[in-house]
């Protein structure tokens, strides 16, 4: 028995439900009688998460992402600040690691801290079952908003690039060069790395050409491994397309220290920029997003919810090959 269990059945909002429960004053007294009356037949337990959240609401925004030392999500948290700011509002920053149990803990911590919204990148494509986190924060009536990646089996409010779009894009574009184009992709956990495989996989469909597809994990010790393989077994491609910016910057220091030359020996693809290929002197060939605007959009959106709009909204954010 939940919270909003007893509030479906007490014909009245989780919140009042919330204010029953610490006594507050603002509960007309022929509502108060009646809930407690089905907290009694029910054998209810408030527990101390439910009792928080009636206390003072705080002027605060939960944010999460799975790894901040990306400079993608760097771009994406500084869309949300600015926005943010504009309102007045603060911002609690928290780091979920990548790992499903973490962001189920980050969502209590949120839910204690009695935070307005939320916003946050989920850890992994799943059915809706394994996200019951997500379900605390609709039983607390905390409006969030989902960016960057997907969830199955709900209809929620989300911003994400155009993955599949965009990988399909990239492909085409090496193809006018080569034939022989190998693939990095992502964790296919994420919906991300799912949509950019099928993106890069319909392009070669349509030529009929072998698919070679490699698997990492958006670190950037994962492009290095994977390059590193690829180079020591002597099946280098003619063009490689890496799913993320990081395992991009992986698979440049494995092609440095090998003596291979970019663009010469073999064409590298970045489905995002990666900025400090500059640092090691080479050039690559990626898709540009303006990221730091799915942060804003995120921000825009959750604004609309803490102001009453219950509809769900998906915003995708287009890419274009730089060159």
């Amino acid at each position: 028995m939940k919270i909003k269990d007893i509030a479906q059945l007490a014909g009245v909002s989780t919140a009042t439900v919330s204010r029953v429960i610490n006594d507050s004053p603002s509960v007309k007294e022929e509502t108060r009688k009646m809930v407690l009356e089905v907290i009694s037949d029910n054998n209810y337990k408030p527990n101390i998460t439910a009792q928080n959240l009636a206390r003072k609401e705080t002027n605060t925004i939960g944010v999460v992402i799975p790894d901040l030392d990306n400079p993608f999500f760097g771009k994406i948290i500084k869309g949300i600040y600015e926005n943010i700011e504009e309102e007045n509002l603060n911002i609690i920053l928290l780091n979920s690691y990548g790992s499903l149990e973490k962001e189920e803990k980050v969502i209590d911590t949120l839910i204690e801290q009695r935070v307005k919204g939320v916003l946050i990148v989920p850890v992994a494509k799943d059915k809706f079952s394994s996200y019951k986190h997500f379900n605390k924060l609709d039983e607390f009536e905390i409006p969030y908003v989902l960016i960057d990646r997907e969830v199955e089996g709900g209809k929620f409010s989300k911003v994400y690039l155009e993955n599949r779009e965009g990988a399909y894009k990239a492909t085409k574009f090496l193809l006018e060069k080569v034939s022989d184009i190998a693939m990095i992709s992502g964790p296919v956990r994420t919906t991300t790395a799912i949509k950019r495989l099928e993106g890069y996989s319909i392009a070669m469909d349509e030529k009929k050409l072998e698919k070679k597809i490699y698997y990492g994990d958006y670190g950037i010790e994962s492009g290095y491994r994977i390059i590193t393989q690829i180079i020591k077994g002597k099946k280098l491609p003619k063009a490689l397309f890496v799913a993320n910016n990081m395992m991009t910057l992986g698979v440049i220091k494995g092609i440095i220290e090998n003596n291979i030359k970019i663009s010469e020996n073999i064409s590298i693809f970045s489905f995002d920029e990666v900025e400090m290929a500059e640092i090691f002197g080479v050039k690559i060939d990626y898709l540009e997003f303006d990221v730091k605007s799915i942060g804003e959009k995120a921000v825009e959106i959750l604004k609309g919810k803490l102001n009453g709009d219950r509809s769900s909204k998906i915003i995708k954010i287009p890419g274009k090959i730089k060159k």
